[in-house]
């Protein structure tokens, strides 16, 4: 099979509305995800519009152009070319209700493996999960100070 699909869930506390506004902020991509080191955002409406993104995936450097969509509970994009590499990606985030004070945000990478790196699949799993994990722990981080700046103002 040449699809890879992960999928990994955070528990924030922090309520549905503030974790959500700060999932659909697409310039918070840049600080929380670790394989990108730079971010282009073009809106081209209220609900969507075009990222480019550049960074290392393993070590390697990449970058690519995404179309995002904002959903009513998060968003979801897709690269709009995929490049000479043949490696195809998509992926988002949907944050849900976990009670009065709390909120769940799945995170969800897809990718569409070319003939040559159907090998690396696992290492590219593990690899993969890592990495969402660590961006779903900078995107917690980056929702508590939010949280307490606006506690302090």
């Amino acid at each position: 099979m040449r699809t890879l699909t992960l999928t990994r869930t955070i528990r924030v506390l922090a309520p549905w509305a503030t974790a959500l506004a700060v999932v659909q902020d697409i310039g918070n991509l840049e600080y929380c995800e670790p394989k990108v080191d730079a971010l282009e955002l073009s809106r081209e409406s209220t609900e969507g519009g075009v990222f480019r993104a550049s960074g290392r995936l393993a070590g390697l450097r990449w970058s690519g152009d995404f179309r995002y969509r904002l959903s009513a509970d998060g968003f979801d994009s897709t690269e709009a070319s995929p490049g000479r590499s043949g490696l195809n990606v998509r992926g988002g985030f949907h944050v849900a209700p976990a009670g009065e004070s709390a909120s769940r945000i799945t995170h969800y990478e897809q990718y569409m493996l070319p003939p040559w790196a159907l090998p690396l699949k696992r290492a590219l799993a593990w690899y993969v999960g890592g990495s969402m994990e660590r961006e779903l722990e900078n995107l917690a981080r980056l929702i508590a100070e939010q949280l307490d700046a606006a506690r302090a103002a």
